[in-house]
C-alpha cells in the first residue's frame, strides 16, 4: 500500500519541520530527502518522525473530543421552571427540554 500526502499536508509537516515542531526520521532523510533509509522501502518509507515538541494546535492531531452541549459545574442549579436533575452511572445531570442550553453535568 502507498500513501502519499497531500500538498496540503506537505506544506504543514515542512512548516513543522522548519520551526522545530519534528525532527527528521534520520540523518540520511535530511541530506537524501528522495531516499528512504534502508529499513524502509517504496512510496511507504516515512520522512519525518514523531513530534519532539508539542505541535501548535490543529497541526497534524485531531481535536480533543468534547462533551457538546453540557457545561460542566462543581454545583448544579435549576435554571428555570422546566429543569429537571436525574442521576445517571453515578453522576448527577441538569436537563431542559424547553431550554437545551441549561444542560449541565456534576464534575
Amino acid at each position: 500500500l502507498a500513501f502519499f500526502y497531500t500538498k496540503k499536508q506537505v506544506k504543514r509537516i515542512q512548516e513543522a519541520l522548519t520551526q522545530g515542531y519534528l525532527l527528521p526520521a534520520s540523518s540520511s532523510a535530511v541530506s537524501n530527502p528522495g531516499r528512504a533509509p534502508a529499513l524502509w522501502s517504496g512510496a511507504a518509507a516515512p520522512s519525518v518522525s514523531l513530534p519532539a515538541l508539542s505541535p501548535p494546535p490543529g497541526l497534524l492531531l485531531p481535536p480533543a473530543v468534547l462533551l457538546a452541549g453540557l457545561k460542566t459545574k462543581t454545583s448544579l442549579k435549576r435554571r428555570c421552571k422546566d429543569c429537571f436533575i436525574v442521576r445517571r452511572r453515578g453522576r448527577l445531570y441538569v436537563l431542559c427540554k424547553t431550554n437545551p442550553r441549561h444542560k449541565q453535568r456534576k464534575l
